[in-house]
């Protein structure tokens, strides 16, 4: 994956996979809930057929089946959560497809009232992105919705050692065909693959202790990232070991002192009927 043209031939992640990095995924998880305060914010009525793309351990189709016990919820990844130490137990209206993102998707046309995407910023080749969400439109159903949710390494009200490490960690992935910060362009790829009544969030959340629970869960979350992301830094980057720990331990002093926080985004759309 040294180079661009390798990473555009099969969907692998800048991420680890690794227990660390599946305790991460479920932490994320929680922590997304808990700030978008659900787990789908398109408007559903009583889909009979879910699509969850990276479905990385299953949590998310874990409980939209228990959500919704009559649809067919299908989790989409190169490695299924059956394959993973830790396998959850998961509902019988639940199952799981392993494949690559960046090939053709292996369902029929028009199969799903509604398919997921999330957190695949670090997976997808910045020029991937569009050719994967014609993939989304060809699996919906004709007013079907698609869902994408990302999160952006760069925040708000970065402290200069925050700044530091989400440089190193978008440098590091441009030179991999990666920009993180398509994370923001989620919306303008659905319109451009032809969705339609598109709405596009950014939701706010604290990052730091100042921010209360969530502000304490998304620290962690933030120093998962930046320690998953270490590997890549050091191996692209002139970056020593001590430099790049130092940078870390600083920057969440920083959360506090100068209240940072994110956003997550989200985009939604449907397909035309």
């Amino acid at each position: 994956m040294a180079t661009m043209a390798h990473q555009t031939d099969s969907a692998h992640s800048l991420l680890p996979r690794n227990t660390v990095e599946m305790k991460r995924q479920d932490f994320q998880h929680y922590l997304l809930r808990a700030i978008l305060k659900g787990n789908a914010l398109a408007p559903l009525h009583n889909p009979t057929s879910i699509l969850d793309i990276g479905c990385a351990t299953g949590r998310w189709c874990q409980e939209m089946a228990a959500t919704y016990p009559y649809a067919n919820i299908v989790g989409f990844d190169q490695v299924s959560p059956l394959a993973l130490p830790r396998s959850l137990a998961f509902p019988e209206n639940c199952r799981f497809v392993q494949g690559n993102v960046l090939e053709e998707f292996p369902f029929a046309p028009h199969s799903f009232d509604y398919v997921h995407q999330r957190l695949l910023v670090f997976a997808l080749p910045v020029e991937r992105w569009l050719s994967e969400a014609r993939e989304l439109v060809k699996v919906t159903r004709p007013g079907g919705w698609v869902e994408v949710t990302e999160v952006d390494i760069a925040f708000e009200q970065m402290g200069p050692a925050s700044a530091q490490l989400a440089a190193w960690i978008a440098e590091a992935s441009r030179r991999q065909g990666i920009d993180p910060s398509m994370a923001r362009r989620t919306h303008t790829l659905l319109e451009a693959a032809g969705f339609t009544n598109i709405v596009y969030r950014q939701v706010p959340n604290p990052i730091g202790k100042w921010g209360g629970h969530i502000g304490t869960m998304a620290a962690t979350g933030v120093q998962a990232i930046n320690k998953a992301m270490r590997p890549q830094v050091l191996s692209q980057l002139s970056i020593s070991p001590a430099h790049y720990d130092q940078a870390l331990a600083a920057s969440l002093e920083e959360y506090d002192s100068y209240k940072s926080y994110s956003y997550t985004f989200i985009a939604y759309g449907q397909r035309p009927a």
